[in-house]
């Protein structure tokens, strides 16, 4: 499963309320997968959205 497919289907069927937990499900997901581990390692522009979206998320849990 592709990490992207992986984040989507975590989204729409998201079992936490908070942003936090969501994230920690993607995650764990995500190491799960070894497809998605060999998928994140060699797609930059993957790991770099993941990246940002943590980051920008971090910053509203700030506020």
């Amino acid at each position: 499963m592709e990490l992207h497919a992986i984040f989507e289907e975590t989204l729409l069927s998201r079992r936490r309320s908070s942003t936090y937990g969501m994230l920690l499900d993607f995650e764990n997901r995500a190491l799960d997968d070894t497809s998605a581990r060999a998928t994140a390692r060699r797609d930059q522009p993957c790991s770099l959205l993941g990246f940002q979206l943590v980051s920008q998320i971090a910053e509203i849990n700030r506020s």
